[in-house]
């Protein structure tokens, strides 16, 4: 509209698709007589994403040291997933743990975030997101700030946290001995949405003579992630029957990365280190 007001309007779209089935078998002769049997078994993953994205975004210049930026976005997502294990006697199926999660989810977000800077303080950044989704009909908020504050020329401190939730995750499915990653849409019944908290703080020192020194250090914590496991069990009628369950764990991930920097008049050069550690409970 003008030098202190603009908009712009952003659109995507992306697809994913995972296809895999896998077949084994072998013979065996039975335990009387020269009859040979044949055993067989399938393993089918079936995994596809389709996902739209528009984003509404404002920002306001409220002055040489203040700007507001808000807007609203539109995340529409189809996940089909089918995977399972089938078991063949004779040409006869006689096990079957195929399932199929089909689940579709419209997430409606508005945002806002306010930037000031002055002086040393060369950037505070606070704001949120508040997402209403369509399939737990809940609303999430995500509060998020960020600091960098200059003491000299050479050197400034950065600083950043915020609330993150995750609504489609990849979820470890484990079967007839064998591990599978599976995309899946959270629906806050079977799987619950993953929550993370994330802290940052670091530093930046420019050493002289082209060097510079860059330190980020950070801990994460991630709640509710969903391991589902398929086992098989006898009923009240002594019969073998499949089940399923899904487990939850929490993640807490640690770390510090290091950042060597080099300028030359015509390139640049750099040296990097990461440690890390992260637990499940």
């Amino acid at each position: 509209w003008n030098s202190n007001f603009y908009h712009s309007i952003t659109a995507g779209v992306s697809n994913y698709n995972l296809f895999f089935d896998h077949l084994d078998y072998k013979l065996r002769k039975r335990f009387a007589g020269n009859a040979i049997d044949t055993i067989s078994h399938t393993y089918l993953v079936d995994n596809s994403i389709n996902d739209i994205n528009v984003n509404y975004a404002n920002e306001l210049n409220l002055g040489s040291s203040n700007t507001l930026e808000f807007g609203i976005s539109e995340n529409a997502i189809d996940i089909n997933a089918i995977d399972g294990y089938s078991h063949y006697y004779m040409g006869n199926k006689v096990v079957d743990t195929v399932k199929v999660y089909d689940n579709k989810v419209n997430n409606h977000t508005l945002w806002v975030q306010h930037s000031f800077s002055n002086g040393a303080l060369s950037l505070l950044k606070f704001g949120g997101r508040a997402t209403y989704n369509s399939l737990t009909q809940k609303i999430y908020f995500e509060p998020r700030a960020q600091l960098t504050y200059q003491f000299s020329k050479s050197f400034s401190v950065k600083m950043m946290t915020g609330v993150y939730y995750q609504f489609v995750n990849k979820i470890l499915t484990y079967s007839n001995s064998s591990y599978r990653s599976i995309w899946k849409i959270s629906d806050d019944k079977r799987f619950p949405v993953v929550k993370s908290a994330h802290l940052i703080g670091g530093f930046v020192w420019n050493i002289g003579g082209g060097f510079s020194l860059d330190i980020e250090s950070y801990i994460k914590r991630t709640s509710d992630i969903s391991f589902e496991q398929t086992f098989f069990r006898k009923n009240a009628q002594d019969k073998i029957v499949q089940d399923q369950r899904v487990l939850l764990m929490n993640n807490k991930s640690i770390g510090a990365d290091f950042l060597l920097k080099k300028n030359w008049s015509k390139g640049q050069s750099w040296i990097s280190y990461s440690l890390s550690r992260s637990i499940n409970k």
